[in-house]
């Protein structure tokens, strides 16, 4: 929308130009020569033309980009609403993520030499073994072993940093799980902060959840049953802040909400536990393009740690100061995007996986 909005607005000040344009054309003398007169006529007629043409240009560009509430504002006063809405999203849309009140100042998840593969008798064989090495220009990389999805795999992650681990899918889910002490890597090791409160989404929490629910059970049956301490009106305060609505919230059973409703419900569940840390993979895959903006909105406010694994580029880019990391699935080795690659460095990975 802020592109159409941006255009909009160039089209208005071209339009501006054009009108001034005309009243000069109007106000100028007409000169005396022979024919003075009609030349001065043909030029007005012809930048009449132009004006014309360029209107109904910018009406097809507004009937298909504005909202029907916005079709009189100008492109300006467009595009200031457009920026109020995406910093305060509809509360049909909302993530609003409770803060997190413990504070470590300390890195909370360290990982050392971390290593993982499937290949149970491929792993065991090359555990011990002595790593290959290869030379790239003037670098020395160390060659991933046989049976291995990822090795020597070391990370820190800092309170209230914003870290995305790109790769392979499944390779990302295992570290993610690791990282999380959900999997056991098959060497190294990982640190978490003592008393340190572990929140994580993935599509098999959604399917056991919504499987273990009975064909009856509704959002808030399901909430009010787990945590009895809460009254009735703090759990509904609490899915609405989710984007739930009351209907939802009270008469839809689980099993039949939306994906991105189901989403929002998983993600709600979490956030009871209030976790200090969040993991997400694939955050956005169920979410449309407004309920991904209020996500990035809400990630955004939230005083807590995320980590996540995620392909959507325009999700990330939406993030501020997300560190971004590769496994390179050749070496097996978790690579940090520097900071003078920033974005274009991950746009630049995410487009050799289309």
């Amino acid at each position: 929308e802020k592109h159409n909005l941006n255009q909009s607005m160039v089209m208005e000040k071209k339009r501006e130009q054009l009108r001034s344009t005309l009243q000069h054309l109007k106000e100028r003398p007409t000169s005396k020569r022979k024919g003075g007169s009609k030349k001065k006529a043909k030029a007005i007629a012809s930048h009449r033309k132009k004006m014309e043409w360029h209107d109904q240009t910018m009406k097809t560009l507004d009937s298909s980009a504005i909202l029907p509430e916005r079709a009189g504002l100008t492109a300006i006063q467009r595009l200031k609403l457009a920026e109020i809405m995406k910093n305060n999203p509809d509360k049909a849309v909302q993530f609003a993520l409770p803060a997190t009140s413990s504070q470590w100042g300390e890195p909370l998840i360290v990982a050392y030499d971390v290593g993982y593969g499937t290949d149970k008798e491929a792993v065991t064989k090359q555990k011990n073994a002595t790593p290959e090495f290869i030379e790239d220009g003037e670098e020395l990389k160390i060659l991933k072993r046989d049976g291995f999805l990822f090795d020597c795999v070391d990370i820190c992650i800092e309170e209230g940093s914003r870290n995305c681990i790109l790769g392979p899918s499944d390779v990302t889910s295992f570290l993610l799980r690791i990282l999380a002490k959900k999997l056991a890597p098959v060497e190294g090791m990982v640190q978490h902060a003592a008393g340190l409160s572990v929140g994580y989404f993935d599509l098999e929490i959604v399917n056991t959840l919504v499987s273990t629910c009975g064909p009856n059970t509704t959002a808030l049956g399901f909430l009010s049953q787990h945590y009895p301490s809460r009254t009735e009106e703090e759990i509904r305060a609490h899915l609405t802040g989710f984007g739930l609505s009351a209907t939802v919230q009270g008469k839809t059973p689980i099993c039949f909400l939306s994906g991105g409703e189901t989403f929002r419900f998983v993600l709600a569940k979490i956030m009871m536990d209030n976790p200090s840390i969040l993991f997400l993979e694939h955050p956005t895959a169920s979410l449309d393009v407004e309920s991904v903006q209020a996500l990035s909105h809400g990630l955004g406010q939230w005083n807590g740690t995320l980590v996540m694994t995620s392909i959507d580029a325009n999700f990330l880019r939406s993030l501020e100061d997300v560190k971004c990391f590769v496994i390179v699935p050749e070496e097996g080795k978790l690579r940090r995007i520097v900071s003078g690659e920033g974005m274009q460095g991950m746009d630049a990975y995410l487009k050799t996986l289309h």
